[in-house]
């Protein structure tokens, strides 16, 4: 084996229709020829929501364009339908995000770009003769899809062409535009009004075929049978649809399964090698049968004779194994080839005197021996095989046909009884699955105040759902999606949590990688043996998006988990983390909030000259030293006793009129840094204002009669400073000061206190006056 390309594969993510199709077809194609493909998941929720998606195409052509992937392979079936319907959006925007070097362009045509078209025209030509030549209708209308699509365009371009050809006018209103997903009531409606003779409406879908269906039928008219309708694509839907629409085929599967190989034919370097899937009319009851004629593949092989086994054998796998590799086709063959043994016995003229049935349990057993339950379609096997009874009961007797009757319905019996005990285990693995993708966002918040834990428990949901590989990036700071239709995606991404072999790892410290390695970094060289059965076999990555932000990137490993499972474990995931986020910056502001308020404190309680408490800030302290002092006296033999200091900096007048103000504030400030030193760093002093100052000591309580030494303190360092600074002025303190005893009501003292302390200031003032005289 060679070079494995890593091949990316755009696409809707959807379990039903045409989007499953294309999966399947470009999944088959890459792995059976020995590469890995990505699914990069799109999350559009649903094509009710294509009105307002240009935020969830942006996101997927945007992460794709980052992804160091060999080749892509895009569909734009869906996003033509979106640009049709919103002004100023082109499919050319979003295409041009990706390398025309390694881009397969699947539904339509770009310059630059490899494509693999489809023929629209066969079927659709077939499909309008039909309506012309076979029941001879002259007034035939037609709905086309977006003018953007180029399929929809091929389709009305063969309407015309051969109204044309059948010399039939198309007059105004018989032909309107509508959008694929069929939301187009008001067009159906238009087109009645204008022409209420109309005999039958083609339709360039069949969502909206069966919308004309809706819209008929509110009129009290019968589809089929009032006016013949028709659509294209043949969905499931149109089989069963009443009464059974007549379509095109068109198959999603051949066309992706083509873009697969051409994809890997461009990683080789290969010239392009332009495929056409053409297309095929399917003839049902809608386009104005009174019955269908039974026309099935098993008739020209079931009357040859002798039977040819093989024939009969391939054509029941065509049927029922279409979207599987080749190598699940070689192993269920020669299953099926054992049953189709058995069809040629029905024709025995003689019933069997067995009393065994034709086709019993065993066989069964050993068709779906292995579990091909995500391959294998119990409905389409029973409907075939019902199929091959239906047709060799019109080739035999009239007594025969009672026992090929009841070999019939042994048959049915059996598969319905398998389709039941299958359909309870499904509906139990899937309310298991529901219920695990229900709590990742649950457990986030539950969790939220321990991040690890909560990505943790997130992971173990996943596990628990039988994901076996995962991992969860985030991005440093959200990616916002701004109006004018662009990101600011980083190239950076944390690696916060991931699931290999059932271990899970949470990171506190998150490590940081570039995003356009992830693929080759965290992807295994091979696909794992083991995920050729599961339902999604392929690894997912996609945009974790909440609101008009993507949070992260997801990478999903290959899983038995439905598509639209996906697509909600991402949108809970996104949630989850969203919530993470959120509480975290919280955090993060409450401490830059507190962190502020205190610098804010500080602030406010400091003197902005001197670096001291102010006022403010020296009574707050005050109070913070008393309540401690107070709630230390219970259980103590004796009491505490602290002093209270009011001071006052003598002559601040006349060294500002004298030597200016510059020289004020020198003393003001070196007098508060006599102060701190008096009074040490285990007491408190502040500045009251002007040339005012308190403080605050604790004493012994037998020095309670000595808090005086404060006053001899202050004026020993005083001296030493007054010697030191060479100033023509000296600095002098007054001191007043009051001792008190702690008690539970000393803070309420305080004033009185203080006042004391003030008084005997003044004092020592007017003592210190008249002694200098």
């Amino acid at each position: 084996m060679g070079e494995r390309y890593y091949i990316g594969y755009i696409g809707a993510h959807k379990s039903v229709g045409y989007p499953v199709g294309l999966q399947d077809g470009v999944r088959n194609a890459v792995e059976e020829q020995g590469h890995i493909l990505v699914n990069i998941a799109d999350l559009l929720p649903s094509n009710d929501f294509i009105e307002s998606s240009q935020f969830y195409f942006r996101v997927v052509y945007e992460l794709a364009s980052r992804l160091d992937l060999d080749a892509y392979v895009v569909p734009v079936g869906m996003l033509n339908a979106y640009t049709s319907q919103n002004r100023g959006q082109k499919t050319e925007d979003y295409i041009h995000l990706l390398d025309p070097g390694r881009t397969v362009i699947m539904e339509d045509e770009f310059e630059g770009y490899r494509y693999v078209t489809k023929d629209n025209k066969q079927g659709m030509r077939e499909l309008m003769r039909h309506l012309i030549e076979k029941h001879g209708y002259r007034k035939i209308c037609f709905i086309s899809g977006p003018e953007t699509s180029f399929g929809a365009r091929e389709r009305e371009s063969v309407y015309f062409e051969e109204m044309e050809r059948a010399g039939l006018p198309v007059e105004e209103h018989m032909f309107a535009r509508g959008i694929f997903s069929g939301a187009c009531d008001e067009v159906v409606e238009e087109i009645l009004y204008h022409h209420p003779d109309a005999e039958a409406i083609a339709c360039a879908n069949d969502h909206i075929a069966l919308t004309v269906y809706r819209v008929l039928k509110s009129h009290g008219l019968a589809p089929g049978q009032d006016i013949a309708v028709t659509g294209f694509d043949d969905v499931p839907d149109a089989a069963h649809a009443v009464p059974p629409l007549s379509t095109v085929r068109l198959s999603a599967y051949d066309i992706a399964y083509a873009a697969g190989y051409e994809a890997v034919r461009l990683c080789e370097g290969k010239l392009q090698k332009t495929v056409s899937i053409a297309s095929r009319f399917i003839h049902r009851i809608s386009c104005g049968e009174d019955k269908m004629a039974m026309e099935n593949p098993y008739f020209p092989i079931l009357r040859q004779a002798p039977i040819d086994v093989d024939a009969l054998a391939d054509c029941l796998l065509d049927e029922i194994l279409e979207g599987t590799t080749s190598d699940i086709r070689a192993e269920f063959r020669p299953r099926l080839y054992r049953l189709a043994a058995k069809i040629p016995d029905l024709f025995d003229d003689a019933r069997p005197d067995s009393s065994e049935h034709l086709i019993g349990t065993k066989d069964l057993v050993d068709i779906f021996r292995f579990d091909y339950a995500n391959y294998v379609s119990l409905e389409k096997f029973y409907a075939e095989v019902s199929a091959c009874f239906d047709t060799v009961e019109t080739m035999v007797s009239e007594e025969k046909r009672i026992w090929l009757f009841e070999e019939k319905m042994h048959f049915q019996r059996l598969i319905t009884n398998s389709m039941v005990e299958k359909y309870e285990q499904k509906d139990w693995q899937t309310m298991k699955r529901q219920f695990s993708i229900t709590q990742i966002a649950s457990d986030a918040l539950l969790y939220s105040d321990e991040p690890n834990r909560a990505l943790r428990s997130i992971f173990e949901n996943l596990r628990d759902m039988g994901v076996k590989e995962a991992y969860l990036f985030e991005f440093p700071e959200p990616v916002e999606f701004y109006r004018k239709n662009v990101f600011a995606m980083g190239d950076l991404v944390f690696l916060r949590a991931s699931l290999n072999d059932g271990e899970i790892v949470s990171r506190a410290d998150a490590m940081r990688y570039p995003l356009y390695r992830l693929i080759r970094r965290f992807l295994p060289e091979e696909q794992p043996s083991e995920s050729r059965l599961m339902t999604n076999s392929a690894y997912t990555i996609g945009g974790l998006l909440s609101g008009s932000e993507m949070t992260g990137v997801l990478i999903l490993g290959p899983s038995m988990l439905q598509s639209v499972e996906i697509v909600r474990i991402y949108y809970q995931i996104a949630f989850g983390l969203k919530h993470l986020q959120m509480i975290r910056r919280e955090k993060e502001m409450i401490t830059i909030l507190n962190r502020n308020n205190l610098l804010l404190s500080r602030e406010s309680e400091r003197d902005e000259l001197t670096g001291l408490y102010n006022r403010r800030g020296f009574m707050h302290s005050l109070e913070r030293r008393i309540r401690e002092a107070e709630n230390s006296l219970p259980g103590k033999d004796t009491g505490k006793v602290a002093a209270l200091y009011y001071m006052d900096l003598d002559g601040l007048k006349q060294i500002n009129d004298t030597y200016g103000h510059e020289e004020g504030d020198f003393a003001i400030k070196t007098t508060a840094q006599i102060l701190e030193e008096a009074f040490g760093q285990s007491q408190l002093v502040g500045r009251q204002g002007g040339d005012e100052y308190l403080g605050f000591r604790m004493l012994r309580k037998s020095d309670e009669g000595d808090a005086g030494w404060m006053i001899s303190h202050i004026e020993e360092i005083m001296n030493r400073v007054n010697e030191s600074i060479d100033k023509p002025y000296r600095l002098e303190i007054s001191v007043g000061y009051k001792a008190f005893e702690i008690t539970p009501d000393s803070w309420n003292e305080v004033p009185s206190l203080l006042e004391a302390a003030d008084n005997m200031l003044y004092t020592n003032k007017r003592r210190r006056k008249s002694a200098r005289k």
